[in-house]
């Protein structure tokens, strides 16, 4: 039952975050749903989708952010909730120099914070990292300063 509920809650901070950039005039890029052949009944060939390890491409000032969007309920983010794969790919972009990471809304705080891929990948199972250990706190979930990642 949780599971459509935070599905609907993440599209809706998505759908945030893309208005936060428009009004601080970011340029965003979406990235779209990648697909895969499998063999579908009787054999044929068909394609599914598959989820791509981010979100959004962000841009200001000849300078690139590469994020993948989460939402949850709790006030920290816990090793259990991250996408290894995500969080590997987030960080070997962040190897050449970009920033790279998770853009995350805290339900119960109402705060957006930006974690760096490579503090999410030195998480180890039973531990989270909260807030406080962000590498941006942005805002709240309805007014927060995208602009500041790019500083």
């Amino acid at each position: 039952m949780n599971g459509p509920r935070n599905r609907v809650k993440g599209l809706t901070f998505e759908k945030t975050v893309e208005w936060a950039c428009r009004r601080q005039s970011i340029k965003f890029i979406r990235m779209p749903m990648g697909a895969r052949p499998v063999r579908g009944r009787g054999g044929r060939p068909q394609l599914i989708a598959i989820k791509t390890f981010l979100d959004y491409i962000l841009i200001k000032d000849g300078k690139s952010i590469f994020l993948d969007c989460k939402s949850f309920e709790g006030d920290s983010l816990s090793y259990s909730m991250l996408t290894l794969h995500q969080i590997h790919e987030l960080k070997d972009i962040q190897n050449y120099g970009a920033k790279a990471g998770y853009l995350v809304h805290h339900r119960k705080s109402d705060q957006v914070c930006f974690y760096l891929a490579d503090k999410l990948c030195d998480l180890g199972p039973r531990e989270s990292i909260s807030p406080a250990a962000a590498a941006f706190i942005l805002g709240s979930g309805e007014l927060f300063d995208l602009s500041v990642l790019f500083s």
